[in-house]
């Protein structure tokens, strides 16, 4: 039993041997501690040193061997102390981790945003071969395309918007403010009208370039004049603002929550 509830304490199988030696005979060599438990002197020895380092036991050395003899009971009681006290340590160290891991994880929501310039040159093949990620985006965030058109972008990209809608995701939705042009209204009348949502905002609204906000992507585009091109901002927090207030201009314009 006691030998159980010294374990507990966190000594090993001999530690717990030798301080029993010691209790029992109240006085003891290292020596003779080999003599009576059966283990080297030299084990003894350091099994000994970790004892006394515990607070358990302490040596004599006023006799010629030295003897080990245990301290009080109450020495138990200072290492149980000791031990809350390493605890208590341990919890405050824990929390400053915490702290810091939470730090960590903000500074990286909030990091420098990944900007990219699509020219001209660029601009088509960007569109069908890296803007395929906006197509398939799996995140709920990323379903729904968010901000305002030139029409401008239709008429000369109208095979690429073609295209998108037999490769996006089957709810992939899009809520776009545009000019009100004749193009706009042809495509209002397409097979996929009900997920391309266009909404034409005032007769005198004058779109001369297009923003869009997909995803973790914010997308600047100019087609209105040439050269065309984008500016791609990959911000995760940026982009979640801009798709939250064209969801509220969305809700008070269009009348409809998404």
């Amino acid at each position: 039993m006691l030998e159980h509830l010294l374990s507990r304490l966190g000594l090993g199988m001999k530690e717990i041997q030798v301080y029993l030696c010691i209790v029992e005979h109240g006085k003891i060599s290292h020596a003779d501690i080999g003599k009576a438990t059966g283990i080297k002197r030299s084990t003894v020895y350091g099994l000994a040193d970790t004892l006394r380092a515990r607070g358990l036991v302490e040596i004599d050395q006023g006799n010629t061997p030295a003897y080990l003899f245990p301290l009080p009971f109450r020495q138990l009681q200072e290492i149980v102390k000791k031990e809350e006290e390493q605890l208590k340590n341990k919890k405050l160290v824990i929390e400053e981790i915490g702290k810091t891991l939470d730090t960590m994880q903000k500074n990286k929501n909030y990091s420098v945003p990944k900007m990219r310039f699509i020219d001209e040159k660029h601009f088509r093949d960007f569109l069908f071969n890296e803007g395929e990620k906006w197509l398939t985006n799996h995140d709920p965030e990323g379903k729904h395309w968010w901000g305002f058109q030139d029409h401008s972008f239709v008429e000369h990209y109208e095979d690429w918007i073609e295209w998108t809608w037999t490769v996006m995701d089957s709810d992939t939705k899009a809520y776009l403010f545009s000019n009100a042009s004749s193009i706009e209204k042809r495509l209002k009348k397409k097979y996929y009208a009900s997920r391309r949502n266009i909404f034409f905002w005032q007769k005198k609204t004058d779109f001369t370039g297009s923003l869009w906000a997909i995803g973790d992507d914010i997308a600047l585009v100019m087609t209105r004049q040439r050269p065309h091109y984008m500016v791609v901002i990959h911000d995760e927090v940026l982009a979640h603002n801009v798709r939250e207030f064209f969801k509220n201009v969305w809700r008070e314009i269009v009348g409809e929550t998404v």
